[in-house]
């Protein structure tokens, strides 16, 4: 078959655009060290030709294709086993725009990303709120977003055996869901939650 990752696209007036791999390759730099994107060596291409990039292969999907398949892999080839799972949330600072509020209790504004991963910090379900959204408001549907595709014929493996997660999401229709679904949990008791005497 064709290796699409090394291919390179042809741009509007027919000439041959910036190897995707190459572009590929300076994006992941840019996100993994942080330099501004004016910065990225010429050794990747263009910077403008990598900042587009990220923006159309988002839209596209790309990025949750190649994480899901990641997750895939790894989990067929043994890995990968989410027997230990915990559930938490971090929110990044954003100035404006859909799905940005104010976190009250870190008292910034921005996006809020709720995730559950392994052992390891291997995300295996990702889902972005407003800022100002309670952690325990997007759990189930955080879990939700687990789906490890085995090898052979037969369904995907949809949860962990068990889950951590901090006293944020003790709620009884969060342990009740954890119970139907067969999932053991770890979510210590919210004292603030506790009838005063």
């Amino acid at each position: 078959g064709t290796d699409t990752t090394t291919s390179t696209s042809q741009s509007e007036d027919g000439s041959a655009s910036a190897d995707d791999r190459g572009t590929l390759n300076g994006i992941l730099y840019v996100l993994l060290s942080g330099c501004r994107w004016m910065g990225l060596s010429a050794v990747y291409g263009s910077h403008k030709t990598a900042w587009r990039r990220l923006k159309q292969w988002e839209q596209a999907g790309v990025w949750e294709r190649l994480w899901r398949e990641s997750l895939n892999e790894a989990y067929r080839s043994g890995e990968l086993e989410p027997t230990e799972a915990a559930l938490d949330s971090s929110t990044g600072l954003e100035k404006g725009g859909q799905g940005v509020g104010y976190d009250g209790f870190k008292k910034i504004t921005g996006t809020k990303i709720h995730a559950v991963v392994t052992r390891y910090g291997v995300p295996l379900g990702i889902v972005l709120s407003a800022a100002n959204d309670h952690d325990s408001r997007h759990a189930l549907e955080t879990l939700d977003q687990i789906r490890l595709k085995p090898l052979a014929r037969g369904r995907p493996r949809t949860r962990p055996g068990r889950l951590h997660a901090d006293a944020a999401y003790d709620s009884s229709e969060i342990r009740s869901d954890l119970r139907r679904r067969g999932i053991k949990s770890n979510i210590p008791v919210n004292e603030r939650k506790r009838k005063r005497p």
